[in-house]
C-alpha cells in the first residue's frame, strides 16, 4: 500500500507497530484532505476505505493517527468509505472528497 510505504519512510510504522495494531491493519487506502478553518486556514481530515470484513470506528483512526503522527499531520476527522474517488490514472480527487464531505455535513 503507498500510504503504508510513506508512514513507513517517515519512520512512523515499521512491521512490528504494523503486525500490533489491528487498526492499521484494517484500512486499504487513505486520503487525507483540509476542511476550512478559521483559526488555523485548515484542519486535517481523512478518509479511509476498510479492507473487507474489517470494522473499525472513525473514532479509533482519529486516535491512531494523534498517537502515531505529528500533532500537524494528525487528522482530527475521520469518515470512512466504500471507496474514493480517482481519475483515469488513478490519482485521488481530494477535492470530490472535500466536496462530499461537507455535503454530508449540510
Amino acid at each position: 500500500d503507498f500510504c503504508l510505504g510513506s508512514l513507513a519512510s517517515l519512520g512512523r510504522v515499521n512491521p512490528d507497530t504494523y503486525g500490533r495494531d489491528p487498526n492499521l491493519r484494517a484500512l486499504i487506502d487513505v486520503v487525507p484532505f483540509g476542511l476550512p478553518d478559521e483559526e488555523w486556514g485548515q484542519r486535517i481530515a481523512a478518509a479511509v476505505v476498510l479492507r473487507p470484513g474489517q470494522a473499525v470506528e472513525p473514532d479509533e483512526l482519529t486516535e491512531w493517527s494523534r498517537q502515531y503522527l505529528r500533532t500537524s499531520k494528525a487528522a482530527e476527522h475521520v469518515v470512512i468509505r466504500e471507496s474514493l474517488p480517482r481519475t483515469e490514472t488513478g490519482k485521488l480527487l481530494r477535492r470530490q472528497v472535500l466536496a462530499e464531505y461537507q455535503a454530508e455535513r449540510e
